[in-house]
């Protein structure tokens, strides 16, 4: 009786810990279980669980990847740590057009973007897919080790502004609009409507300082900023097409180069030619001989074979850096310039 009793207490005892251990692991990993239980997921992201609804996502043993459509609003220091920055991210539910705020922070050294300063624009909503990486951090439990934007394809852009955010869409900005904000230019490789050629590149705004005719040159100084630095641009060309405030366009000579007003602002468009198409000169040329009536094409042309060929660039981004180097005396001579008077007369 003695042993059956003993027994008894035994078992007793075993069903009561195995018991208890299984309540201790439910709760210690409660998370775990409803995930499993609802969604048939059996980890946790902790308090990122609420994207998994919205975001797609991959699990792999070692870690989980959401990828994320949102709205980037602007980047901020964390107060409670200065090697982490605090991202402000709009998400933009599946099915619904009522964006769910965030703020999640990060080691800066483990948030991965280009050039993500330049999305520091206020009134401005940038749309992005932002990718979140968690690493195994316990059992089936797993913590946010890096986070990564990059923007939107443009046709998704170009969905979010015509059909789900109609009402601001004019807050919603591209990372070209963003450049050509904080660095006052930005490079076009396709133009609408021209043959495929050439490129372009946007300087916003420029004020003309002096003009003069010079060595059988009309010789323009403008000033303003370019990558936060400010510079004088010049020009030295024999004549160039110009646009004025009313659209109208003419060609900028000797005879006439007065009439462009100091002190009044212009967009400066340069035109050259891709590295790429080096062996396609001639061919442009050919083209050149027919009536061009697409007005950069137009532009190209008027310059002449000799500035064409001259206009080849293999980086257009290191020749800039390269210009920049003597600030007060930028003379971006491979470009075929072309004016915007941005000011009206």
């Amino acid at each position: 009786m003695k042993v059956s009793a003993s027994k008894k207490t035994i078992v007793i005892l075993s069903v009561c810990f195995v018991s208890l251990l299984l309540s201790g692991l439910t709760l210690l990993y409660k998370d775990v279980v409803y995930n499993g239980i609802k969604y048939g997921r059996w980890f946790t992201l902790g308090e990122d669980d609420k994207l998994l609804d919205d975001c797609e996502y991959i699990k792999r043993e070692e870690y989980v990847r959401l990828e994320c459509n949102a709205f980037f609003v602007n980047y901020k220091a964390d107060k409670e740590s200065e090697n982490n920055i605090c991202l402000n991210l709009k998400l933009i539910p599946k099915d619904s057009i009522e964006t769910i705020t965030l703020f999640p922070c990060i080691e800066r050294k483990n948030l991965n973007t280009k050039n993500y300063r330049h999305y520091n624009i206020p009134n401005s909503y940038f749309p992005v897919v932002v990718s979140f990486t968690y690493k195994k951090s316990g059992l089936l439990k797993y913590s946010v080790s890096e986070i990564s934007l990059k923007e939107m394809h443009k046709n998704q852009i170009q969905e979010l502004k015509t059909s789900l955010f109609v009402s601001t869409a004019h807050m919603i900005k591209t990372q070209k609009d963003a450049i050509f904000v904080v660095d006052n230019y930005y490079f076009v490789d396709n133009p609408i409507d021209e043959d495929g050629y050439p490129s372009i590149t946007y300087i916003k705004a420029m004020t003309l300082k002096n003009s003069e005719f010079r060595n059988n040159k009309v010789v323009l100084t403008f000033e303003g900023w370019i990558k936060s630095e400010l510079i004088n641009l010049i020009l030295e060309e024999d004549k160039f097409n110009f646009v004025s405030f009313d659209g109208s366009i003419y060609t900028i000579s000797a005879n006439n180069y007065t009439e462009l007003k100091t002190n009044k602002k212009y967009q400066l468009t340069f035109l050259s030619l891709q590295d790429s198409l080096q062996n396609k000169v001639s061919e442009i040329l050919i083209l050149c001989k027919n009536h061009q009536d697409k007005i950069f094409m137009k532009t190209l042309c008027d310059a002449g074979e000799e500035r064409i060929r001259h206009s080849i660039i293999k980086d257009r981004e290191e020749y800039l850096d390269r210009l920049l180097e003597t600030p007060l005396e930028v003379k971006p001579n491979k470009f075929i310039p072309y004016i915007f008077s941005l000011d009206q007369e």
